[in-house]
């Protein structure tokens, strides 16, 4: 993962890469934030270029920083993060609908919240998606988050999912699939049943005598029957 000034944040994943938005993102926000496949579940409602200039274009950093996700150049959706503590943050993604469904939202998602966890130093990461939206809510299950509350926000129920980072074997801090919390099922071994006994069965198809192998009831293999 490389990164430079705040200025001018670039996060490169193993997919994915994220880039600090500039002015000239404008038109490309404002094309996406108006797609009503994007602001469902986006604010439930068209932005303005007004709020776009206010809350998208990185005009609230450090506190908010706002991401462009481009695949070899490409843009294909937005990120953003918003630390409200020290150590401890929301962030927030989508993508443009014809991208989605290819692996690339995990792979921003994960890039992004160990940018957070190694450079920024968060120590706790929130996400809010609504209760109607259970593919969001299952997406972030993947990435190891645990649904913790129910609460109102801005008149709409969304339901609040928590992870943390914990160590790897080589004493980075990494953010694994699985949850930390999760328990590990315990692996059960069953024993095998008995394998039962081939029996050889003189059998008559029509009027020729033949032999088969067989495992249990009797059947001939020519006439499919049991009782030819």
């Amino acid at each position: 993962m490389q990164t430079n000034s705040l200025e001018d944040t670039n996060i490169f994943g193993d997919r994915v890469e994220l880039r600090s938005v500039k002015q000239s993102d404008s038109e490309l926000l404002f094309r996406w934030l108006n797609d009503p496949e994007v602001y469902r579940w986006w604010g439930g409602m068209p932005i303005g270029s007004d709020v776009i200039q206010q809350k998208y274009l990185g005009l609230r950093r450090p506190q908010v920083g706002s991401y462009i996700l481009e695949v070899t150049g490409m843009p294909i959706g937005y990120a953003q993060s918003c630390q409200f503590d020290v150590g401890e943050g929301s962030v927030d993604l989508f993508l443009i609908p014809e991208m989605r469904r290819h692996g690339y939202g995990i792979a921003a998602a994960r890039t992004l919240v160990e940018y957070l966890a190694q450079v920024e130093g968060w120590r706790r990461i929130t996400v809010d998606p609504e209760q109607d939206n259970i593919p969001a809510q299952r997406f972030w299950r993947k990435l190891g988050f645990v649904e913790t509350e129910q609460i109102n926000l801005e008149g709409n129920p969304v339901l609040v999912f928590k992870g943390s980072p914990h160590q790897s074997s080589d004493g980075e801090c990494k953010w694994d699939r699985a949850a930390p919390h999760a328990a590990t099922p315990p692996i059960v071994n069953t024993p095998l049943k008995p394998r039962r006994k081939r029996r050889k069965l003189l059998v008559k198809c029509w009027t020729k005598w033949h032999t088969v192998w067989r495992y249990g009831t009797p059947w001939c293999h020519r006439c499919r029957s049991t009782n030819c």
